[in-house]
């Protein structure tokens, strides 16, 4: 006979027929679907037996771990906090009692120094024969030699020497000069060439106007013209000087070039005859002018090309050559004798590089000095 397996019910034979052979007449089970699903809850409640343990050995091995960590925790605690050896602790009171300054450093530790300092400043003299500290423990320093910057006195010797060679003795040699008979001038204004250099200039002036007797004026201006002659077949020259003060009577080389503050025009009308052509104010200046000599002397050039050179190398000199005497003293001042650090050597650097340019242009400008 079949038993129920929910309620146990045991099947009778009148029970086949009222109720199904399938199902429980007592409980009203299907026994074939009571069984599958009992089956699945078999299935699941194994599912859940089998994973407790596991969380339970989880759990296990992370407490082994915690006591094994605060076990090495423990230990190495007690090796750092150890005291230290009798040893140790009785020289201590020696070393305190007996303070001995650091044994200067060997050759090679001094090359080795030479260009960065390890050690500190040495103290002030009052101080140097002190112990050192009680509390802090630290050796009185050594005294250092430390390298200047820079050796102020190269820049020196190299501003004397760039001052020296424009401080020499004026004489004719730095300056050219045209030897022009002007007795027969009335002469010479009647030359065909004499006319035309009028007419080109009388012409270019009605197209050009300038502002101020500016000296960068005239030389633009000069050169227009030295082009224009040179165009009508007329040979020019290019001439910077001073034309209303005489500046080749000067004591130095010096004052000389730095006292030029005009530019003008030789124009030639017969084979060796020029005439000087103030091409700025637009006319040909004539002998019985009080300034007339003064236009025919001073640095005359054959054409723009050097005559521009000279004037830009001469005027950029002056202004970089000056400012190698205010450098020197900010250098003198902040920097000479002191450790190299980083605004020192920058600072060496740009004076240099001053210095440089300056012997540069003094070495431009002088090749034109040298008739």
């Amino acid at each position: 006979m079949v038993a129920c397996p929910k309620c146990g019910y045991v099947r009778q034979p009148e029970d086949e027929d009222f109720f199904s052979a399938s199902e429980c007449p007592k409980c009203g089970i299907v026994y074939d679907k009571f069984e599958k699903e009992d089956k699945q809850l078999d299935g699941a409640r194994m599912v859940i037996y089998v994973e407790k343990p596991g969380k339970n050995r989880a759990f296990l091995w992370l407490l082994t771990a915690l006591v094994i960590v605060g076990a090495v925790y423990i230990v190495v605690s007690k090796g750092v906090n150890k005291p230290a050896s009798s040893d140790l602790s009785k020289r201590a009171p020696e070393q305190a009692q007996s303070p001995q300054r650091p044994s200067p450093p060997s050759a090679a530790e001094s090359d080795s120094h030479t260009a960065y300092p390890a050690a500190p400043p040495a103290l002030p003299q009052a101080a140097q024969g002190q112990p050192p500290s009680a509390q802090s423990g630290s050796p009185v320093p050594h005294s250092v030699s430390v390298p200047m910057a820079y050796n102020a006195q190269e820049v020196s010797e190299t501003i004397h020497k760039i001052a020296d060679t424009f401080n020499r003795p004026m004489d004719s040699s730095y300056y050219y000069k045209n030897d022009l008979d002007t007795s027969d001038w009335d002469s010479i204004k009647t030359l065909p060439t004499y006319n035309k250099i009028r007419y080109l200039l009388y012409n270019y002036h009605l197209q050009h106007t300038y502002v101020g007797n500016q000296f960068f004026v005239c030389v633009d201006m000069a050169m227009d013209v030295w082009d224009l002659l040179e165009t009508a077949g007329i040979k020019a020259r290019l001439m910077v000087g001073n034309v209303r003060t005489d500046i080749t009577q000067l004591d130095t080389v010096e004052k000389y070039i730095a006292t030029m503050n005009h530019a003008w025009v030789l124009a030639r009308v017969a084979r060796s005859t020029w005439i000087p052509v103030e091409t700025t104010g637009g006319f040909i200046p004539q002998p019985s002018m009080w300034n007339y000599e003064l236009y025919n002397e001073g640095e005359m050039f054959k054409n723009p090309g050097g005559f521009k050179d000279f004037v830009q190398s001469r005027t950029s000199m002056f202004e970089t050559c000056s400012q190698i005497g205010p450098m020197e003293a900010n250098y003198n001042q902040s920097y000479a004798g002191k450790p190299v650090n980083g605004q020192g050597a920058e600072f060496t650097g740009r004076i240099m590089q001053k210095v440089f340019d300056c012997k540069n242009l003094v070495g431009r400008v002088q090749k034109y000095l040298d008739h």
